[in-house]
């Protein structure tokens, strides 16, 4: 997965930032420090304060989806990338009996296969056709 926007995505941190900022701010302008109680707060107190921790976080949230949307997150598949530029090759491939021959090792023909797997191997981008030939010529 790609980002067409990605710099959209350096504004998360800072929203995570402002956003314990927002919540940290009043506590430090009324110089009070952030006690963790151990009394177990009565049942009215704990549904308004999980309502309203649950209404921030969703908030925050959805800041940070409307900037991951905002960046265009978008899925490139193999056929979704342009064709490279090449050119189109024919092999012909002799396979009469004097690639039997044995001046190469193992003979002619084995030769001949390896030397065109080798080429075809290094030509990436280009398209290969084969035309095997003997007594009579075979298209491939």
């Amino acid at each position: 997965m790609i980002f067409k926007n990605y710099q959209f995505l350096y504004l998360i941190p800072f929203v995570l930032a402002a956003a314990a900022l927002i919540k940290l701010i009043p506590a430090i302008a009324k110089k009070t420090a952030l006690k963790i109680s151990l009394n177990i707060p009565q049942t009215e107190t704990l549904k308004a304060q999980l309502s309203v921790i649950i209404g921030y976080g969703a908030r925050l949230i959805a800041i940070i989806l409307i900037i991951i949307a905002l960046a265009r997150p978008q899925e490139v598949s193999k056929s979704d990338i342009p064709p490279a530029k090449g050119v189109d090759i024919i092999l012909c491939m002799d396979t009469s009996g004097s690639m039997a021959a044995l001046d190469f090792k193992p003979n002619r023909l084995e030769a001949a296969k390896k030397a065109a797997i080798d080429f075809i191997k290094r030509r990436s981008n280009d398209r290969i056709g084969v035309v095997v030939f003997g007594e009579s010529a075979i298209m491939t």
